[in-house]
């Protein structure tokens, strides 16, 4: 990124990113501002990344644009959607710097729904939020809702549970699935919406239809659970202890899911992990430890906090367990971005967002983009 593109950026953090099928890149920033105060001003930075242009990196501003999320639409036209909670949408037709983005009608939402995910699926997008929303997107100033959005429409049951959509994936127009609050599962045939007996009640907040023919649906306490229809099973049940060795359990919340290559990757609270092979396992392919360490000859944190909790008087077991957590690969690497927002991915690249920075992996090694 261009140095003056970079200090406009330093007061603003990353709440989203996105990759489109014609490698073009979108990073979106946010100011730190007071939820709570009225006078209180949001501000968003949309930063753009164009490889085939003269000028790669660029960015627009948008005031009271909140928590925005994103996602890009296939070819012929690679249009970047930009949704931010109350329903509020910025769009850009085009692969190339001089294409202005345009501010669009707001999605139709009730009072107090809230948008929780957008997501491209067979071409369109949707979005998902409170009170079991659910919208897609026709074309521009156009979203159809296809269920909730309507406080009279939700029986006693769902109104009591607050029912809620966190996210939204689907193979087609006609096969789609949602999941929620309180293990709320829904597919969608294209006419209709159906809920499904969910094997768990935990909050399941990300969801992937992989191209391998399943559904990987991820939520709190590292919850994971795969199937299809009516077939449902868990792959991965919550660490109790909330220590994860290398070949251990996700104990934390799972934030974002997606198909990259051959496998599932899973972005935590705690880092990234993969499924492979029948088991989740963190990823191998990036750090969560810091380089430096290795680089100044100083101790690694593994052996930092062994010396600590011998120190603080902790049993044996809890400081072999610290010990046999993955070390940092003595060729250095690149660290894992903290607080973890996205992925995206093109098919060739995976894009990883987190509060300060974003990376890029192509199935090999990882680069830092921002």
């Amino acid at each position: 990124m261009n140095p003056e593109i970079y200090k406009e950026m330093e007061d603003f953090y990353i709440i989203s990113s996105c990759i489109g099928s014609n490698k073009c890149i979108y990073i979106l920033f946010e100011n730190h501002y007071d939820d709570f105060d009225e006078d209180a001003k949001p501000m968003c930075r949309i930063g753009f990344f164009y490889p085939e242009t003269e000028e790669q990196w660029g960015y627009v501003g948008f005031g009271n644009f909140c928590h925005p999320m994103t996602c890009v639409l296939p070819a012929p036209y690679h249009t970047f959607i930009a949704v931010d909670e109350k329903g509020q949408v910025v769009t850009r037709t085009g692969v190339t710097s001089d294409v202005d983005f345009n501010i669009e009608e707001r999605i139709p939402l009730i009072h107090r729904t809230y948008v929780n995910r957008v997501r491209e699926i067979d071409g369109a997008a949707f979005i998902v939020g409170t009170v079991g929303t659910v919208f897609r997107r026709e074309g521009p100033n156009n979203w159809t809702c296809l269920y909730g959005n309507d406080v009279d429409s939700l029986n006693d049951e769902q109104k009591n549970r607050f029912l809620s959509f966190y996210d939204i994936g689907g193979f087609d127009l006609n096969d789609i699935y949602a999941c929620g609050n309180n293990g709320h599962l829904y597919h969608y045939n294209g006419e209709q919406w159906r809920t499904i007996d969910c094997p768990t009640n935990e909050d399941m907040k990300a969801l992937c239809c992989a191209p391998n023919g399943k559904v990987y649906i991820g939520g709190r306490n590292g919850m994971v659970i795969e199937g299809r229809e009516d077939e449902w099973q868990i792959i991965d049940r919550p660490d109790p202890y909330g220590l994860i060795p290398e070949d251990g359990m996700l104990s934390t919340n799972v934030i974002d899911m997606t198909w990259y290559k051959d496998r599932l990757y899973i972005a935590a609270e705690q880092g990234v992990y993969e499924y492979t092979e029948g088991r989740i396992k963190r990823s191998p392919s990036i750090n969560i430890f810091y380089p430096e360490e290795v680089k100044l000859g100083e101790p690694l944190l593994n052996d930092r906090i062994k010396k600590f909790l011998v120190q603080a008087g902790a049993d044996e077991s809890t400081v072999d367990l610290w010990g046999s957590l993955p070390e940092l690969p003595q060729h250095g690497g690149i660290l894992c971005p903290s607080h973890l927002r996205c992925f995206s991915t093109d098919g060739e690249l995976l894009l990883l967002a987190g509060d300060e920075q974003v990376v890029v992996y192509n199935g090999d090694t990882w680069q830092r983009l921002y």
